[in-house]
This record gives structure tokens, sequence and C-alpha cells, in this order.
């Protein structure tokens, strides 16, 4: 069986050798031709032309090597091993490094990247650090770093998990294609973190060397395709500081699991590599910050604007499903808290008129307005409203879910209603 954390001997293509006078890139195979034998300043480097693997105790060069196996009289071989000496005089010991490891999936993930963009085959990668011990020797051994100059860096611990190796790559990706552009700015924190997060699991799963939905958090194995909002609100793991649940939890860092667990639904229902090229072009177009691009809403909004009628359903069920609610349903019945199946669109004078709001963001306010029925345009104001018969405000519920214990009136005309949301976020 495969282990994604000890990968087969495979060549490293475009790495940088140099001999004698010569210097220049494997190809595809790993292979370089020279036109002498290894001299003493043979040197195999881990950079290439787009990327460049440094140790933070010489942060002057890449890590290179300068070893070799002779075949034959005509043939030599240098495989990098998982630790490579550099010690210097700040690095009494040479640290474990694994920087072969960060090759192979840098490679293996840059494959997915050009073949989602072909214009990021010629994007240069930040400066790649692998043995910055700073960090913690578990999943969160790894980091993507926007200087307030919009510079960038990735750090590892070590170069041995290749989830963490191939997440803080996805977040290059995604900050490259949104045109160099942080969701929160170079200062966000936890609370707005979701959007960041989300599509760094989302392109993880394009190609991730397990092919399954099991991701790495806290030194715990996860499955995302089987967590919703309520999972993380509910964990003392994944809801440490004890949020409340609304709208605004939705941009909490580790709800970035189902909403990437939304966008697989969707990708599997809809669009599959079609559903890859709609992210990218929700992305792209972003030019300027906004105050609301850390939030969930923002790309549902998108997603819900480019698509035709009957995939807008698909995409609001998949988000539904999973605990994330934007827009409201209501409906009116006979009865309070009517059943599914149970609304009530027609009345007899006389007769009592319950409301009922489901699929709204869970425990903010509401109000629910019964007015003369109108056509209505975006952006349109209350006050612009025809005669607003009768009103009523409420909280959601942690399901999202709201609805009048009396009844908001008693039917009394003959006559065409609309009933609307307000809900104040």
């Amino acid at each position: 069986m495969f282990d994604p954390t000890n990968p087969p001997e495979t060549p490293l293509k475009a790495i940088h050798v140099e001999n004698d006078s010569e210097a220049d890139y494997t190809d595809l195979g790993g292979i370089i031709h020279l036109s002498s034998v290894p001299q003493d300043n043979f040197t195999v480097s881990l950079f290439s032309t787009r990327w460049d693997i440094r140790s933070i105790y010489n942060e002057a060069k890449a890590l290179n090597v300068h070893y070799f196996v002779e075949i034959d009289s005509m043939n030599y071989e240098t495989i990098i091993q998982d630790t490579i000496d550099t010690q210097y005089l700040l690095n009494p010991r040479p640290p474990f490094l694994y920087a072969a490891n960060i090759y192979y999936h840098l490679q293996k993930q840059d494959d997915i990247f050009t073949n989602l963009s072909s214009s990021f085959s010629s994007v240069t990668y930040p400066i790649i650090y692998n043995d910055n011990e700073a960090l913690p020797a578990n999943d969160w051994g790894g980091i993507f770093i926007v200087y307030p100059d919009n510079t960038t860096e990735i750090h590892y611990h070590n170069g041995y998990n290749p989830y963490i190796i191939m997440h803080e790559l996805t977040h290059f990706y995604t900050f490259n294609r949104m045109n160099s552009l942080t969701f929160s700015g170079v200062a966000s924190t936890m609370l707005d973190k979701a959007m960041d997060e989300t599509f760094a699991e989302y392109w993880l799963g394009r190609d991730l060397v397990t092919n399954s939905p099991i991701r790495n958090y806290r030194g715990n194995s996860i499955a995302i395709d089987l967590l919703d909002i309520y999972n993380i609100h509910t964990s003392a793991v994944y809801n440490n500081l004890s949020l409340n649940l609304n709208e605004d939890f939705y941009s909490w860092y580790y709800c970035a699991m189902p909403i990437a667990a939304v966008w697989e639904d969707i990708r599997l229902s809809l669009w599959f590599y079609d559903f890859d090229i709609k992210l990218l072009g929700a992305l792209t177009p972003i030019i300027a910050n906004d105050q609301d691009l850390h939030k969930p809403r923002f790309f549902y909004n998108i997603l819900m604007r480019t698509s035709t009628p009957n995939a807008q359903m698909i995409i609001n069920k998949a988000y539904s499903d999973r605990g994330l609610h934007f827009t409201p349903k209501v409906v009116s019945a006979g009865i309070s808290n009517p059943p599914e199946g149970r609304d009530k669109n027609m009345f007899r004078i006389g007769d009592p008129v319950h409301m009922k709001v489901i699929n709204c963001p869970q425990n903010i306010p509401l109000t629910v307005y019964v007015v003369e029925d109108q056509d209505y345009t975006d952006g349109m104001y209350i006050s612009a409203l025809n005669a607003i018969i009768c009103q009523v405000s409420g909280t959601s519920d942690n399901d999202g879910v709201w609805y009048s214990s009396t009844p908001v009136m008693a039917a009394s005309d003959v006559e065409d209603y609309d009933i609307l949301v307000d809900k104040n976020l």
C-alpha cells in the first residue's frame, strides 16, 4: 500500500544541477546531460525557475547536496535523502528536513494547479523554508505568510506531512488567483478565516495523495464529508471559544471543513470539473479587498447569481443540508409550527393565519411582513412596499426556524398577499 508520508523514489524534474562551469535543470525524467564526470563543485540544489526550498539556518541559497553514486562510467545518480546536513554555526545539529518530500508533493500539486489554470505555469512560488522548528511538529506545522508589503513565504516544521505541504501550497494558489489579495487582510484572526481555509481544503480534494475526504486537524483524522455546522459548534475542540451559533460563526476557522464539503457535494451533483472553473471564475475578478470577502455568504451569492434556477436549488440545498442557511423560506399555515408539507396559502374569511420561517441563519432577529401583492426589485426598501397588512418580529432558533405561536392575523378580505422576511444581520 502506498504510504503518502514515504513516497517511492521518483525523478525530480526541473531541479538545478551545477558541475564545473555547467549549470542547468533536469528534464521531466530527472535527467541532465553533462559534458564531464562530476567535479569537486558538483551540486544538486532544491530549486528550479519557479520554486526554491531553503533552510532558515542558511537563507541565502537553496538546500543542496554534493554527493553522487557511479552507476557506470557514463551514468551517475544522486538520491536526495530524507535528512540533509545543514550544519552551520547557528545550527549545532542537522534537522530532519524531508526536503525531497516537499519537492515531490510540490510537483504533484503544481500539476493540478496548472491543469486548472494554464497561466499558473509561469508563476514563481514563494521561497519555502522547511526546517522552521518554531512551528509545532504536528498538523499545525506549516504556514503561508503574507507580509504587509505583500511578499510571501511558506514555512514548514519539516517536510514529513504531505497534507501540510499541500495545504500551504493551496493557500498560495488561491492568493495568486485572487490577484494577490487576502480574504480579510494580513491581520486576520481565526474568527474570519473560514473562506481562506475552505479554498485550501477544496483544492486539496482535487488530488489528495490519499484520494479521500480525510483531513488532519489538531492531531485528529477528520472525514470532512460527514461534517456540518452543528458538529463544529458543539465540539469542545473546534469551538474552543464557545462561540454563538449564528451567521458570524460561519466565518470561524473550523467551519471551512463543512463548507468545503458543501462544495464537494455541489461538484458531484452538478458540474464536476466545471465547478472548479466556476470557483476560479469567482476569484479572478476580485481586484480589491471587500469587507465581506471573508464571509461564506459572499461566495454563496456569486454561485447563486451565476447559476440556473435548477442549479440554484441544488446549491441552496447543499448549503442548507450542512446547516449553512442563507435564503429563508417563509410559509403561511392554519396552525402554529406546521410540519413540512402542511403549509397553506388559501384562507377563508375569518381563518387564523400563522407564519413559519425556515432555512434562516441561526439565532438572528427577523421581521415578517404581510403586504398587498406586488412586484419587487433588488435593493427595494421596506418603505417602498405596498400597504403593510401586519408585521411580527421574532428570533430564529438553533435550526434556523421561527414560527408564530399565535395567529399573526385573521383573513378578512378577498385579496392576494405576499409574505416577506427581513432578517437583521
